[in-house]
């Protein structure tokens, strides 16, 4: 492992923020266009010593409303591209609902998730293989050629997804991972190939 000085300025480091906390937490938002609690936004400013000692060659962004306020707070300056294929699931029908409204409006649907959760689409909304397309194609469509470390800041849907991709882990695999608002994972790539470094979770965790 490279100290973690170097480490951070490596061009093949690849840094997944998932943005803060939204006003409409603990409902399935997914498309929906809506900003960043307040607990949201001290949890972003919490992390801006930490980015400063980065200088990104490229920066990508989901263009809901939550993300691009997440990187606003940060100040970082750079080649910003907002990527819509970086949005959120589309949870349809069930957008803006808790748990609980969705177990009594749709409880058959919710039973076929549950059943089948990596071939499901949501009523009105996205099919999770779709989703995982979608995601995919902007890796390779605006990502895969690193110019120096890469940040993205994204919904945790997308991280799960991007986590698996590059991995090489099935799709099956996606929640093996729970990225947490306002923390964020790293990656790098040596030999060509993706990899989670070391402690990843507990040496770059900032509280």
């Amino acid at each position: 492992m490279k100290p973690e000085a170097e480490f951070l300025r490596d061009e093949n480091l690849i840094v997944f923020l998932r943005h803060g906390k939204s006003r409409l937490d603990g409902r399935y938002i997914g498309k929906t266009d809506c900003g960043l609690s307040d607990e949201g936004m001290r949890q972003i400013e919490k992390l801006k010593p930490w980015f400063s000692g980065i200088r990104f060659g490229k920066i990508v962004c989901s263009p809901l409303k939550r993300c691009r306020e997440s990187l606003g707070l940060l100040q970082i300056t750079g080649d910003i591209t907002f990527v819509g294929e970086f949005s959120e699931i589309d949870f349809g029908q069930w957008e803006n609902m808790d748990f609980r409204e969705i177990e009594k409006s749709s409880p058959q649907e919710l039973e076929r998730w549950f059943s089948s959760p990596y071939t499901f689409s949501f009523p009105g909304g996205e099919g999770i293989e779709e989703f995982c397309s979608r995601v995919e194609r902007g890796w390779e469509k605006y990502c895969r050629s690193l110019s120096g470390p890469l940040l993205l800041v994204s919904h945790g849907g997308v991280i799960r997804v991007l986590l698996c991709y590059l991995l090489g882990r099935p799709r099956s695999a996606m929640f093996d991972y729970s990225p947490e608002t306002g923390k964020i994972i790293l990656l790098t790539r040596e030999n060509g190939r993706y990899i989670l470094p070391e402690n990843n979770e507990r040496k770059f965790e900032l509280r």
